[in-house]
């Protein structure tokens, strides 16, 4: 599992995006997990409970996507348990 932090605009997901390629990881992109701009913290904990625990016990995780241009949640993301996990954001 790979944790990707930093400010915005630094180039954390070109980084991300490029790690997952050559070593054929899942992606996973905190932006998607926080609800609204005032969900940090939330978005945080949906990321442990929902993600990343379940994978470290080897089960899929599942998160609900933030559907940023309607301001409401979005679809279920399935995360499933694979050698090479990347998540990126900011946070």
């Amino acid at each position: 599992m790979i944790l990707i932090d930093g400010e915005s605009g630094v180039g954390k997901s070109r980084l991300a995006k490029q790690m997952s390629a050559e070593l054929g990881g899942v992606l996973v992109h905190l932006d998607d997990l926080y609800p609204g701009w005032n969900g940090l913290s939330a978005g945080r904990e949906h990321a442990i409970d929902s993600v990343l625990i379940p994978l470290t016990e080897g089960r899929t995780g599942r998160y609900t996507a933030w559907d940023w241009a309607r301001s409401v949640p979005g679809e279920v993301v399935e995360v499933a348990p694979t050698d090479v996990v990347i998540i990126e954001g900011c946070g």
